[in-house]
């Protein structure tokens, strides 16, 4: 016996048929949105900013919804192009990040440059003019370097988020956070914001910076009394800290001084601290009376040549103060060294130096107890070979611990909503199918 279909079908099943069909296809288009949000996240390059603008160098840095890899193509006036890559690839293997930074080194001074990004190797057809500046004759006064440490909401490193750093009138400065969670920040070489003169310092300056990493960021108002170091912000917060206690009243505990291994104070370095050298009584040239009391930067000389990668960095300051060395232009290393009772202070760096241009800075106070900062720049040559000192007894590094002010959140950002027009628009034409598959079968019963 074969079954026969029924010439017509009851109206509650074709309600019944309708209702599913309607509802398959508004689930089925619905995780096919999802799916197809989820599995192609914009790749686009957001929040690209040129920064840290030098008379040889610049920085290029942008963000991405997804872990990509990221180049730049660069084009001289000339028509010559060549690729940086992201400082984090330094080993030659490419990785895939969701904040960029890419320093194009070794340029002309005063020279117009056209560059590209490259996203996981397509280049983006946005091409974007930069100007190097001027070569600059160092000035007597310098800003002290912002460091400071970030933390995810779960207490852990927020490891690659981006930091953009600005003064009112000045060029934007940026750098990486470590592994560690630390940042640090060169503002001696700052220039204004045309990058045509070095920028001009002041006793308290207003800061504004600004932290990123995915789809988190943190805005930060500070000024320069309060930025060595930035109190520890939690990635994704608001903070204001123009109203904490300077960085000049800020007790410091000094470590006493041990034969194990320690770290910077940042923390950036993890190997040995750096070494004491040469004796003062056998380098007359470089002695000074303690009544006289001078700050100084002994070695390396301004716009000196040096041979070594680990080079001799020495001085004269106020006996048992406290001094802060910062060495190194690039991903500089910060030392704390306490100045010897003779008022000499030596020290030789524990990583070896990048041939080129390098930078050191020595921030102290002055026999009226004011701070004073002085820069040096040199030059490490390329065929140079390594030269180390005799250990001296007349400075001490040792770790500092700094007691920074506690962080007062200003507000949290708001959570961004998904759409849900495309939803609702499904919802409507489905029961408008519905309404008039009704209709045809009241009419047609």
């Amino acid at each position: 016996m074969r079954f026969k279909f029924p010439a017509k079908i009851p109206i509650f099943l074709a309600l019944f048929l309708i209702a599913f069909v309607v509802g398959g296809l508004t689930l089925s288009f619905e995780f096919i949105s999802r799916g197809v949000t989820q599995a192609t996240p914009s790749v686009i390059p957001m929040n690209a900013a040129t920064t840290n603008v030098s008379d040889n160098s610049f920085t290029v840095v942008w963000q991405t919804d997804s872990p990509t890899k990221g180049s730049v193509i660069v084009t001289s006036a000339q028509g010559k192009k060549f690729t940086a890559f992201d400082e984090r690839d330094v080993t030659g293997k490419m990785e895939a990040y969701l904040t960029h930074s890419v320093t194009v080194r070794s340029l002309s001074a005063d020279t117009e440059y056209t560059y590209s990004i490259l996203i996981n190797g397509k280049a983006s057809p946005a091409l974007k003019a930069i100007k190097t500046g001027p070569s600059l004759t160092r000035s007597a006064a310098v800003l002290d370097p912002a460091f400071g440490t970030v933390v995810a909401r779960d207490q852990q490193s927020a490891e690659g988020a981006l930091i953009l750093l600005t003064l009112p009138g000045s060029q934007t400065v940026s750098t990486l956070v470590k592994p560690s969670g630390t940042w640090v920040i060169p503002l001696s070489t700052l220039r204004t914001e045309d990058a045509t003169a070095y920028f001009p310092t002041a006793d308290r300056t207003d800061e504004t910076i600004i932290i990123r990493l995915g789809t988190l960021q943190s805005d930060i108002q500070t000024d320069t009394l309060n930025d060595s170091p930035v109190p520890t912000v939690i990635l994704g917060q608001v903070y204001d800290f123009r109203n904490q206690q300077s960085k000049k009243n800020t007790p410091a505990v000094i470590a006493k001084a041990s034969p194990m291994p320690v770290k910077s104070v940042l923390g950036v370095q993890t190997e040995k601290a750096a070494t004491p050298s040469v004796n003062p009584t056998t380098s007359p040239s470089i002695a000074v009376s303690t009544k006289q009391q001078t700050v100084s930067i002994t070695s390396p000389k301004q716009k000196g040549s040096l041979v070594s990668a680990l080079p001799l960095i020495q001085g004269t300051g106020i006996p048992n103060k406290k001094a802060v060395i910062t060495l190194g232009v690039i991903s500089p290393t910060i030392y704390s060294i306490i100045i010897g009772k003779d008022g000499l202070w030596s020290m030789t760096p524990n990583k070896k130096l990048a041939a080129g241009k390098q930078s050191v800075t020595l921030s102290t106070v002055d026999a009226k107890n004011k701070p004073i900062a002085i820069t040096h720049d040199f030059i490490i040559l390329k065929s140079g070979t390594q030269v180390l000192g005799d250990a001296t007894p007349s400075a001490t590094i040792e770790p500092t611990i700094t007691e920074a002010p506690i962080a007062t959140v200003v507000a949290d950002p708001m959570p961004e909503t998904g759409s849900t027009l495309p939803t609702i628009m499904v919802i409507c034409m489905g029961f408008g199918f519905l309404i008039a598959g009704t209709s045809i079968l009241v009419r047609k019963s």
